[in-house]
């Protein structure tokens, strides 16, 4: 068989914005051979085109936030059978720190899956995380919530050179916890 890709990748320090923008592109092809059930050797084809994006900010104030994206362009051609997918995964991450000591975060996702049911192609998670440190630095409170959306299953979707398949998880339900750490002195 033979396989070619090329890949590139750009990263940016924007000043004025306090930010840093990255971006990638990567395209690759494969072509091999195999068998399958006794069948007669078989060629195969798989071609992938991955692009993703990210700005993260470096501010020097309180707030920053990072969002990216990432997506895949998949398709697969073997005798007999053809298929390309679609995949994306996107996110939003917010930090807010209020002073030296007390700190909030927040995730938000989204992965889409364009093969599946509509039903099943987009799936967002919210998570969050207030974060208190007393004065001392020996004690520490924190309020965490995740899957906040109550997003009971999560579907996937592959493709080879025989078939496809669909996986499902079933997903922990939405959760808050409360936390104290006590640091012990050495």
């Amino acid at each position: 068989g033979q396989s070619y890709g090329v890949f590139g990748n750009l990263q940016y320090r924007i000043k004025p914005l306090q930010s840093n923008i990255k971006a990638s592109i990567g395209a690759n092809q494969s072509t091999y051979f195999n068998v399958i059930n006794n069948s007669e050797l078989r060629k195969n084809t798989s071609s992938n085109l991955q692009t993703t994006l990210n700005w993260r900010t470096n501010f020097n104030g309180n707030f920053n936030f990072s969002l990216g994206t990432e997506w895949n362009k998949s398709y697969m051609k073997a005798p007999n059978f053809s298929n390309d997918f679609t995949n994306g995964f996107s996110y939003l991450d917010l930090y807010y720190d209020l002073n030296s000591r007390f700190e909030l975060k927040s995730t938000l996702e989204h992965y889409y899956f364009g093969n599946l049911a509509s039903a099943q192609r987009n799936h967002f998670f919210l998570d969050f995380m207030a974060t208190y440190k007393f004065k001392n630095d020996k004690y520490t409170l924190s309020l965490t919530g995740k899957n906040l959306f109550n997003k009971k299953e999560f579907s996937t979707y592959n493709v080879s050179d025989y078939g496809y398949s669909t996986n499902n998880y079933s997903l922990m339900q939405r959760y808050v916890l409360l936390s104290f750490k006590y640091r012990f002195s050495l």
